[in-house]
């Protein structure tokens, strides 16, 4: 009878233990290996440095962006051809966050362009080539925080104080292009060894709101808003947004319901997350 006990004692305790693996094996679940850069990225806003078309997009396709990552640094790109979304990147601002955990933290970030209080002359329109490149002089500074080996605040593109490189042009030909190229060492202490190449990582890409579509349609935005657009990683690793409470109802003051989609699209946050393991180069995908 004893022996009976004890040996179900035994199972159970197996069971046990296997129920408890495939429940740490599931909230561990690791996130497919990123690309490794194994060319020289330049952050002067050039996108000649990068593979095309880019490997990333938003659901509507006036952004597109990829991630990768050498021994040392993070690279970033993000690319618009679209009026709209170009004039809310230079006036509202462009932040990146960066997760060590993997999730959707935004306790490390990086703000650039910054938003501009005092907006130049648009006597040649917001979409004009001048007015672009003007605006693009003015982004002289960056904002972080959270970052190690850094104080939070406010640097010049210019400082030396930081590794951090950041890159913003605008042409005729490539639309806006933003680089921006990070340390490692500014999220990881001890730079890609041991567990960190275990670990997943996050990304995420926040165009800020249009300040200026707010104000013009405050009430309607103020309603759209409030449902958000929240991000999502659709198969393949394509990063997008998906709208919430936006419906198709007639006229309201006037304004159809296309200009009111396109003003919502104009002011509501825009966030891309990005999900991945460092890649190193003797696994590059």
């Amino acid at each position: 009878m004893g022996y009976q006990i004890n040996a179900m004692k035994k199972i159970a305790y197996l069971l046990l233990a296997c129920v408890l693996q495939m429940v740490i094996s599931c909230s561990t679940t690791l996130a497919p290996i990123g690309h490794y850069q194994d060319s020289p990225v330049i952050s002067d806003g050039n996108s000649d440095d990068w593979q095309a078309p880019l490997r990333f997009a938003n659901k509507e396709y006036t952004v597109s962006y990829n991630i990768t990552n050498d021994k040392k640094n993070i690279y970033v790109i993000v690319n618009s051809k679209n009026e709209e979304m170009q004039r809310r990147i230079l006036t509202a601002g462009l932040t990146i966050y960066f997760d060590p955990k993997g999730e959707s933290s935004k306790k490390i970030l990086l703000t650039y362009p910054e938003k501009k209080v005092d907006l130049p002359n648009q006597s040649g329109g917001m979409d004009s080539m001048v007015t672009k490149r003007l605006l693009i002089f003015k982004s002289d500074t960056y904002h972080t925080e959270g970052f190690l080996h850094m104080e939070n605040g406010e640097f010049g593109v210019k400082d030396k104080k930081t590794k951090i490189q950041l890159g913003l042009r605008a042409s005729q030909d490539t639309g806006l292009v933003y680089e921006a190229i990070i340390p490692i060492t500014y999220f990881l202490e001890n730079g890609l060894v041991g567990k960190a190449l275990k670990k997943n990582f996050s990304v995420g890409i926040e165009v800020h709101s249009d300040p200026a579509a707010k104000r013009n349609n405050t009430g309607y935005n103020n309603r759209s808003a409030s449902s958000g657009m929240q991000p999502r990683i659709s198969m393949g690793g394509m990063g997008g947004m998906r709208g919430g409470g936006m419906g198709r109802g007639g006229m309201r003051g006037g304004q159809s319901n296309t200009n009111q989609q396109q003003d919502a699209n104009r002011s509501t946050t825009e966030v891309l997350w990005y999900q991945f393991r460092f890649a190193t180069a003797a696994e590059k995908p």
